[in-house]
């Protein structure tokens, strides 16, 4: 039996369980997992995000009987996860033992974007717009992921503001945002 994560909540893992306390330690939740949990956290009310010493990540019920093994992370390396901390708009940040880090959807386990740190990571971290990764060797990484934080009008019109053209007849244009468009009255 190990303690994992980080925060308000204690997550315990024994051989096929993982437990979570709440701050006044009652137990909080159940979830059947597979042996070798190197890292997890909550990823709501009703599951856990968990990580193996193989590399892989699944996204595990509470109260399940069977484990969860979806495997379903792409692009994953076959290292221990080390460290998880979810993001913004159903993502998760994942750190692993061989420096790499990188960022995954929860919903397809589509791969976002990724890097590799010198030395195995010990530290991500979400504030705000910025996603922050540090390895045992010193070496650091900050990712802008405002794109995942912002309404996707925004995101519409600083697209049409910083790149006011079109591709039109087999040629670029210069374009005004279309009036008609739901994010043009906004």
């Amino acid at each position: 039996m190990y303690a994992l994560g980080e925060g308000p909540e204690a997550l315990v893992a024994t051989d096929r369980r993982l437990l979570a306390f709440s701050a006044d330690r009652e137990q909080r939740a159940v979830a059947t997992v597979d042996v070798g949990v190197t890292a997890a956290v909550s990823r709501d009310e009703t599951s856990f995000v968990v990580g193996y010493r193989d590399g892989s990540v699944d996204v595990v019920a509470t109260m399940n009987d069977e484990p969860f093994s979806s495997n379903t992370f792409e692009g994953h390396p076959a290292s221990a996860v080390r460290r998880l901390v979810i993001g913004p708009r159903d993502t998760v940040m994942v750190g692993f033992d061989d420096g790499t880090v990188g960022l995954w959807s929860l919903n397809d386990g589509r791969r976002l974007g990724h890097a590799r740190l010198h030395g195995p990571i010990v530290h991500v971290a979400l504030d705000q717009d910025s996603l922050y990764a540090a390895s045992e060797l010193g070496d650091f990484a900050r990712w802008d992921i405002s794109a995942f934080t912002r309404s996707w009008c925004e995101l519409v019109r600083e697209t049409w503001q910083t790149t006011p053209i079109v591709w039109r007849g087999g040629r670029i244009e210069h374009a005004e945002p279309p009036t008609s468009h739901p994010c043009a009255t906004e």
